[in-house]
């Protein structure tokens, strides 16, 4: 198996836990990358994303893939309720959608750039994805 095959292998899997979230486990990824110091995240952003036009296609393929996975179902019943949703749980569940992409994205990049970034780097983009697994009530469901 080549080393772009175990790649694939580990997006796939990311691309179905990704669709298989639920809110609870959308909730646990939003805090943990809320959580995270953007100083020192910044240069792993920067360091996969210089090395992320080697992988640019796999990239998006996994994109298309995870689709809209990272929008909670309560975001869109907040919606749907309009004026008769609690004030702020718009606001609330809109920014927890935003975390989680931005934690499937930090994964994604992890994944598409770990043979060419210092370990350390990884482990930094890695860290608010595993933090929600960790957490999960659901180990079955990890990848």
């Amino acid at each position: 198996m080549t080393d772009r095959d175990q790649t694939q292998k580990m997006i796939d899997a990311l691309v179905e836990r990704s669709r298989g979230l639920t809110d609870d486990d959308r909730v646990r990824l939003a805090a943990a990358r809320g959580a995270i110091e953007e100083s020192f995240h910044a240069g792993a952003w920067r360091a996969a994303s210089e090395m992320l036009p080697v992988r640019a296609e796999m990239y998006a393929t996994a994109w298309q893939r995870i689709g809209p996975a990272f929008v909670p179902e309560r975001l869109l019943e907040v919606v749907e309720m309009g004026d008769q949703a609690e004030s702020g749980e718009l606001e609330n569940w809109q920014e927890v959608a935003r975390l989680v992409r931005l934690g499937i994205d930090d994964e994604l990049m992890a994944l598409l750039t770990s043979d060419f970034i210092p370990p350390a780097h990884i482990r930094q983009l890695h860290m608010s994805w595993a933090t929600m697994v960790k957490h999960s009530q659901s180990p079955s469901r990890q990848p």
